[in-house]
């Protein structure tokens, strides 16, 4: 094959062609399965929807060169950007930012392809969102487990409508409740290297928000899903 479009058209040319990779040494690989491989800058993949006349392209871009970044998501019918927040056992995360250079990747992208923009994260908690007008759709998978990649797929693609409801709040800067050192990661005394004071109580997270009457970026409990004909009327809250 001599290029992207041309591998994909093989697929779909064929009856059990479900995916393909078109790899930069113009080698064409066609699958009878819905893995177009993992993404990576050196190849293209994408899925053929056998019941249509339809082919979809995929391009990846590491974003290492926002400029070229920017480029590419100019020329796109759709643009998804995949962005992460990492911690682990024995660490905390130092702030509320996506890792490496996503939070400037975001607002520059969705710039150059307006209405078309949308952002999966992959955060184990709060995330800042400071780009969260720009964009069309977020999409945060929380802690996912190692079918990760097919689950987010299959939403993408439409397959399967989002349902889930966020077990946090995305506040609109750091430390919005206005945690001291004492209470984290507390101060030294004659009897521990560090102690923790956790004067706030109970009033923390959501219940901070509702106390103080502060609309964070995303609720607890904020979820939407596909379509738009869904709305609430006549709630009520017992013994309130």
């Amino acid at each position: 094959s001599d290029s992207a479009d041309d591998c994909c058209a093989q697929c779909a040319a064929s009856d059990r062609c479900r995916a393909f990779t078109f790899e930069s040494n113009k080698i064409c690989y066609l699958k009878d399965n819905d893995d177009a491989g993992e993404a990576r800058s050196t190849a293209t993949s994408g899925r053929v929807n056998p019941t249509s006349d339809n082919m979809i392209t995929i391009d990846y871009d590491d974003a290492s060169d926002i400029d070229k970044t920017v480029a590419a998501a100019k020329e796109a019918d759709v643009v998804i950007v995949f962005g992460s927040a990492h911690s682990g056992e024995g660490h905390d995360r130092d702030n509320l930012t996506l890792g490496g250079n996503i939070d400037d990747v975001i607002p520059a992208v969705a710039s150059a392809a307006p209405n078309k923009t949308a952002v999966v994260m992959t955060v184990p908690g709060s995330i800042l969102t400071p780009w969260r007008d720009t964009v069309s759709t977020i999409l945060s998978n929380g802690f996912p487990g190692e079918q990760v990649g097919p689950a987010v797929a299959d939403i993408v693609f439409g397959e399967v409508s989002p349902q889930a409801k966020l077990p946090v709040t995305f506040p609109n800067k750091e430390n919005e409740q206005g945690m001291t050192e004492e209470q984290y990661p507390g101060l030294p005394n004659t009897e521990f290297e560090l102690q923790c004071v956790y004067s706030e109580g109970q009033i923390n997270g959501y219940r901070w928000y509702d106390k103080n009457n502060v609309a964070p970026a995303f609720a607890f409990g904020h979820g939407l899903t596909y379509g738009g004909q869904f709305e609430y009327s006549d709630l009520v809250v017992a013994d309130r």
